[in-house]
């Protein structure tokens, strides 16, 4: 299954997940090994353009 499908029938459209908090900290729990330090990159890339 795609990346975009699964992340779309596990955390966008998962009604027990009520906010954006609760759903960036299930999609961050979610990630291991490369994925995990791609979103870690780009937490880090969006931080720095503030």
């Amino acid at each position: 299954m795609p990346f975009h499908d699964t992340f779309h029938s596990l955390i966008h459209t998962n009604i027990t997940l009520s906010n954006i908090q609760q759903r960036s900290h299930y999609f961050k729990s979610s990630l291991v090994g490369e994925a995990a330090k791609a979103n870690a990159n780009a937490w880090s890339m969006l931080k720095e353009r503030r």
